[in-house]
């Protein structure tokens, strides 16, 4: 009996859960797949806007166009994209991260053929749709808290499906039977591999993420102070190095993968070699000296913490960055997510009484067992948009439990 009344109290904070996280849930799965795409599709775009250049038979220095970029450009040249640079083009670019910019030089002539921000892209307007509704701050937390719940509505399903899940097989029984055997199998099949997917995303959210940097910072468990050219200078000489030989130094070095070359912005600034497109155990950071081309710091994934290793790995394998298995994964569960939620809200709709919520009842007079209060206060400290949320449902249903009808006099 007291089996069937908690399996009737977890059933009903999964539906509670999964209604109104729905529709986020449905946009979140939607978008998702589509930012796995962007890679292909931004270079399609990009190639059409480029024009074709005629090739002379001697390309200016990396040096000219560096300095001619600065008068070009109205965006200071604070990285030159090595990896990004082709037959027709160099590459230079302003800004980190989803503020980032790009300038593509004509090396023939030197000049600036072509220019655009990642905030003009089409994938950026799917990313910000993705990571925060385009509601700003307010949107970014609302993804975090259905974030939140989607873990729990992965443990509280499982609890749900394992001790039932032959029941779930008979699926001829009529549609609602048919589309709750669907959405039920679809998420336990995904369930393990859809919480990675989830702890992936949560290192880029406010309250989560940011509770999770400070950690890290107070550990020292992230990138070591050395890794950031702000803990190197160089030391002036008569003359810096070119840009050119600086470039010599960087090929001599062989490093695999997509390289950006940070450029100096003073007189004492460093030249900041990273790596992108490998895999993570063979990621580096340089630091060379302006003037004599000296290495001053290499540091690769041995030098990196813990919490840090774990937060790259999570966000890499969130957006099928380990090859075609992972982006295969994350495409699949992408899609099985939408439909194991469509199959959700027509069970729902199958079920639900005409002018009403249609909650599943429970016992009111149900004694929770002790751990499984303790479970829900490490869920809601381990998550605490999800605890916040939670106090605010009880609060409501204890104000309707206890309110008073109104008494006219």
């Amino acid at each position: 009996m007291k089996n069937r009344q908690l399996f009737a109290w977890v059933w009903r904070w999964h539906f509670i859960g999964g209604l109104f996280s729905l529709p986020v849930i449905l946009l979140l799965a939607l978008t998702g797949v589509l930012y796995l795409f962007k890679d292909a599709y931004e270079e399609d775009q990009l190639a059409q806007k480029l024009p074709q250049i005629e090739q002379l038979a001697e390309k200016k220095s990396w040096q000219e166009q560096w300095d001619q970029l600065k008068e070009d450009w109205e965006l200071l040249p604070q990285t030159v994209e090595l990896g990004l640079s082709n037959e027709q083009y160099s590459v230079f670019s302003h800004g980190r991260f989803g503020g980032k910019a790009f300038a593509y030089i004509n090396p023939y002539q030197g000049t600036l053929s072509h220019q655009y921000a990642l905030k003009e892209t089409d994938s950026y307007k799917v990313r910000k749709l993705h990571g925060e509704l385009l509601l700003g701050g307010y949107g970014t937390k609302l993804v975090e808290l259905v974030a939140c719940w989607m873990i729990v509505l992965i443990i509280t399903g499982l609890y749900l499906f394992w001790p039932n899940w032959q029941q779930y097989k008979n699926m001829k029984k009529g549609k609602r039977q048919l589309v709750i055997g669907l959405h039920s199998y679809l998420s336990a099949i995904f369930a393990l591999p859809l919480l990675l997917l989830l702890f992936g995303g949560l290192p880029w959210t406010d309250v989560w993420g940011g509770a999770f940097k400070f950690i890290q910072k107070k550990t020292n468990t992230g990138f070591p102070k050395e890794w950031f050219a702000r803990s190197w200078q160089s030391t002036p000489q008569d003359t810096a190095l070119s840009l050119d030989q600086i470039i010599q130094i960087v090929e001599q070095l062989d490093i695999e993968g997509e390289l950006s070359l940070g450029l100096p912005n003073s007189a004492k600034g460093v030249y900041s070699l990273s790596n992108n497109q490998v895999s993570l155990e063979k990621k580096v950071m340089f630091h060379l000296d302006a003037y004599s081309g000296e290495v001053l710091y290499h540091g690769g994934w041995t030098d990196i913490g813990p919490l840090m290793k774990a937060r790259l790995w999570l966000m890499a394998f969130h957006q099928g960055e380990f090859g075609y298995w992972n982006f295969l994964l994350v495409l699949i569960m992408g899609i099985s997510l939408f439909f194991s939620s469509l199959f959700a809200l027509a069970s729902y709709l199958y079920r639900k009484p005409k002018g009403d919520w249609g909650f599943p009842s429970q016992n009111r007079n149900f004694k929770k067992p002790y751990l499984l209060y303790g479970l829900i206060a490490l869920l809601g400290l381990l998550f605490p948009l999800f605890g916040l949320s939670l106090l605010l449902i009880i609060a409501i249903e204890w104000i309707t439990k206890n309110r008073k009808p109104y008494m006219s006099t």
